[in-house]
C-alpha cells in the first residue's frame, strides 16, 4: 500500500506539484487521467487565491482518511485495484469507485478556442459534475474583457438536458483572454449526468459558439 499513500499524501497536500511524479505508480484507463485532473484542479484553486490546505493522512481499515483541517472535512480512500505490475488502477472515495465518476474529453473543436484537456467528475460529496478544463485562444483577438469573462460555459448532457453553470462554487476568470494566451477553470453543474458536450460561448448578445468538447466516460478499468 506504499504506492496508495503516496497518492494520498500527494492528494492531501500540492496536487499540483505532488500527483503528477506519481504517474509512473498507475495504470490503465482511469488513473493517469484523474491524476492529471487534480493537477489541473489544483492549478484552478491557486490562481483563483485559494490554493489547496496542507491536510492529514492516517491509516484505516482497507485505505486511508485524508483530513482537511482547514475545511473542515475529511475523504476516505480505500478499494485500491493493482495491475499485475503493482501499479493502482483504481479506487474509491468515500465507497464511490472513481472509474464511473470521470469521463474525458475525447474530441475537441472550437472557431474562436482549441481545448488541450476537460474533464467531467461526479463529486462525492455533495452529487454536482464539476468540469475542468484547459482552453487556449486561437482566434487572433481577445476575448472579453477586464469587467467580462472570455466565455461562459453550457452543459448539454447525455439525453439533450441544457445546464447552466453554477456561477456560486464555479472558477469562471474575466478577460481579457488575448490571442495565444490559456486559460484553466472549473465550472460547476447541477447534474449527475457525466457525459455530454461542453460548449463556451461568448458573453455577448450573440452568444457565438467558441468552441466544444465531448466528454466520454472511459472503458472500466
Amino acid at each position: 500500500m506504499a504506492k496508495a499513500r503516496l497518492i494520498a499524501q500527494a492528494l492531501v497536500n500540492d496536487a499540483s506539484a505532488g500527483v503528477l511524479p506519481l504517474l509512473n505508480d498507475v495504470a490503465g484507463p482511469v488513473m493517469p487521467p484523474y491524476l492529471r485532473m487534480q493537477a489541473l484542479w489544483d492549478d484552478v484553486d491557486t490562481a483563483a487565491g485559494v490554493p489547496s490546505q496542507p491536510g492529514a493522512v492516517t491509516n484505516v481499515v482497507g485505505g486511508f482518511q485524508m483530513c482537511y483541517p482547514a475545511q473542515g472535512g475529511c475523504q476516505s480512500l480505500s478499494g485500491f485495484h493493482w495491475d499485475s505490475a503493482g501499479r493502482i488502477t483504481d479506487f474509491a472515495v468515500d465507497g464511490q469507485p472513481i472509474s464511473p465518476r470521470l469521463a474525458v474529453g475525447s474530441t475537441y473543436s472550437g472557431s474562436a478556442l482549441t481545448f488541450s484537456s476537460a474533464y467531467s467528475y461526479l463529486q462525492t460529496s455533495d452529487g454536482v459534475v464539476n468540469i475542468l478544463f484547459k482552453v487556449r485562444n486561437t482566434s487572433g483577438h481577445a476575448l472579453g474583457s477586464a469587467k467580462r469573462p472570455a466565455f461562459l460555459p453550457i452543459f448539454v448532457a447525455s439525453g439533450g438536458t441544457r445546464v447552466s453553470y453554477n456561477k456560486h462554487y464555479s472558477v469562471i476568470f474575466a478577460g481579457p483572454l488575448e490571442p495565444g494566451a490559456v486559460m484553466e477553470e472549473l465550472a460547476v453543474f447541477d447534474t449527475t449526468t457525466l457525459t455530454g458536450k461542453l460548449t463556451l460561448r461568448s458573453d455577448t448578445a450573440s452568444t457565438k459558439l467558441l468552441a466544444t468538447a465531448t466528454l466520454r466516460k472511459l472503458p472500466a478499468p
